[in-house]
């Protein structure tokens, strides 16, 4: 289902204090675009993210990304970055 950056159906979004809106997919991409509008571009994969679920911006600029599938958290850095930051959380 689903359509735009990476395919696959949106679980959450979050709006970006870089003035971008960032949507999860259940393909374990995070897509952005611009908050004017414009087409939603790949942000970052997350390997092994699964069916990704919510997401939220800490103050620094990370972007938390909760996978339903994995039972984990990632944080993506304002560069695209990909880490874990917890695991057993689902």
């Amino acid at each position: 289902g689903g359509g735009g950056a990476g395919g696959g159906r949106g679980r959450g979004v979050a709006v970006g204090a870089d003035g971008f809106v960032y949507a999860t997919r259940d393909n374990g991409v995070v897509s952005r675009a611009p908050v004017g509008g414009g087409a939603a571009t790949t942000f970052a994969t997350i390997g092994g993210g699964g069916t990704l679920a919510g997401l939220a911006f800490a103050p620094g600029g990370d972007l938390f990304v909760a996978s339903n599938s994995a039972g984990a958290v990632y944080r993506v850095t304002p560069g695209g970055g990909v880490s874990t930051y917890a695991t057993g959380v689902g």
